[in-house]
């Protein structure tokens, strides 16, 4: 499992990161955030790894691979 991700690729900039969530207010801009893994599913993505919360997943677009989270709690 994935505890540190500074190891991940940087896909979206360590800087200026927030979070899309729908009906949410963006808090971090970059990091898709997901409340189900059939929403990230539905969305296209990917399961890359299991959190202590949820999920990490990934799509693969023209510019590299995209990471998102899902929170389960």
């Amino acid at each position: 499992m994935i505890k540190n991700f500074a190891h991940l690729p940087n896909v979206m900039g360590v800087y200026g990161l927030h979070r899309m969530v729908a009906g949410e207010e963006n808090e971090m801009p970059g990091i898709m955030v997901f409340k189900t893994l059939a929403d990230a599913l539905r969305a296209g993505y990917h399961v890359y790894d299991r959190t202590d919360h949820g999920y990490l997943v990934r799509t693969r677009t023209a510019a590299g691979w995209a990471m998102a989270i899902v929170t389960c709690r």
